[in-house]
């Protein structure tokens, strides 16, 4: 570990800067189908020149999708080591720069003797900057521009197959889609509950990998440690870290301290009708009349969802309209000064994960205490040798934790009721 704060914190950031080992590979053809795996990552480790950090994954609400996660690393380079033209420099192998876009890259932090994961992906720009250049004088920066695996899959456009996989789980979709664009890095995929009919694989990768989330009514993103994470439909109920409170924070002097909390209370995302419809289906409505009656009709539309059944697509339906029927007061935003209070918050900061649920806490000048328990939506952070802030992007829990932990009778879709 080479990077060390004033504050104690011990970062490492690692980039694939020397040649890597070993040959390409072929899965098991009777699991993995035919997806390949290439050469070892060999890390480097960079921490020594590191001025600056910052790493950001987030939920976005307007499109009410998971996005891509980033990072952004600043670089000293006055001895010009991460110059892509400087051929004499370390990272230079027969005769090549190794500083070139696409090297893996990841982040990590040490705080009491544990290792927390916080960014894994790839350095796509490496952008120079010069302050009163001269020889020998003034300074000189590298700024590494980050992006993780979705990014990177969104880069892949396959050529159509006939159609297959009817009848698959939307888990096994995911497994599917990632292998046919070379996907090898590590994943955790649930099984799934909805079925898919068949595909041909024609859409761009993430536009599928999107499509079968959005088709099962759970979630697609990416782990701290570059790991593709599919969520199913009863995630956020069944999950202990999303139906269990992992942490509170407030503004008493005995809960976890926040810097800052930012409260919201709109109707930007309000829906309280939802008109989908399957490839090949009939449109189902699901619609709550109270929130219609209160707000007027506010309608979502679709009819590209890959379910096998309408009875499954009304099922999506009627938890989008629980989601989003009304507009809540709620908590957006959070941050976290690690340095405050070093013991409790830096494995807060570091170890918290999105779709953790946590509670806040904020007193008013009227003596009254609003509390809202709120899902991690994203988490930021920006580090520098003397200073480290966490913000965590928060999204409303009650749709979710007025639910009983019960599912759907599985056996029986058509009489499914989602709980109130």
């Amino acid at each position: 570990m080479s990077g060390t704060t004033k504050y104690g914190l011990t970062y490492t950031v690692e980039m694939a800067l020397s040649a890597s080992t070993g040959s390409y590979g072929v899965w098991d053809t009777g699991k993995w189908d035919t997806a390949t795996w290439g050469p070892d990552v060999v890390w480097v480790d960079v921490s020594q020149w590191v001025r600056s950090i910052d790493t950001g994954r987030a939920f976005d609400r307007q499109a009410k999708q998971w996005g891509s996660g980033n990072a952004r690393v600043v670089l000293d380079n006055r001895d010009g080591r991460f110059s892509p033209t400087n051929l004499s420099g370390p990272y230079v192998t027969g005769g090549v720069t190794q500083i070139r876009p696409w090297r893996p890259a990841r982040i990590r932090f040490t705080w009491a003797g544990v290792l927390y994961e916080c960014f894994t992906g790839y350095g796509l720009d490496w952008a120079e900057g010069f302050s009163q250049a001269r020889n020998g004088q003034g300074d000189a920066v590298v700024v590494v521009s980050c992006v993780d695996e979705l990014d990177s899959l969104s880069r892949f456009d396959p050529f159509a197959t006939s159609p297959v996989g009817g009848g698959e789980t939307s888990g096994k979709r995911i497994h599917r889609v990632l292998n046919n664009a070379g996907h090898t890095g590590l994943r955790d995929i649930d099984n799934g509950q909805m079925t898919m009919q068949p595909t041909t694989l024609a859409q761009n990768t993430v536009t599928e990998l999107k499509l079968t989330a959005d088709s099962e009514g759970g979630a697609i993103y990416v782990g701290k440690d570059g790991s593709i994470i599919f969520d199913n439909i009863y995630a956020l109920i069944e999950n202990t870290r999303s139906n269990t409170i992992q942490a509170t924070f407030g503004d008493n002097g005995t809960d976890l301290p926040y810097s800052s909390v930012t409260p919201q209370y709109n109707g930007d995302l309000l829906v309280n009708m939802a008109a989908f419809a399957r490839q090949n289906g009939t449109q189902v409505l699901s619609a709550d009349n109270t929130s219609r009656a209160l707000y007027a009709d506010k309608q979502d539309s679709r009819t590209d969802l890959m379910c096998e059944t309408d009875t499954q697509v009304k099922t999506v339906a009627d938890i989008w309209v629980q989601r989003f029927k009304d507009p809540e007061y709620r908590f957006v935003s959070m941050q976290i000064q690690p340095r405050r209070d070093p013991t409790r918050l830096f494995p807060q900061a570091l170890g918290r994960e999105v779709r953790d649920l946590i509670r806040v806490k904020r007193q008013t000048p009227a003596g009254f205490t609003i509390t809202q328990d709120v899902f991690i939506t994203g988490i930021s952070h920006a580090m520098t040798t003397t200073n480290f802030a966490t913000t965590f992007a928060l999204g409303s829990g009650a749709p979710y934790t007025s639910f009983t932990t019960s599912r759907f009778d599985t056996g029986k879709w058509d009489t499914a009721t989602w709980f109130y």
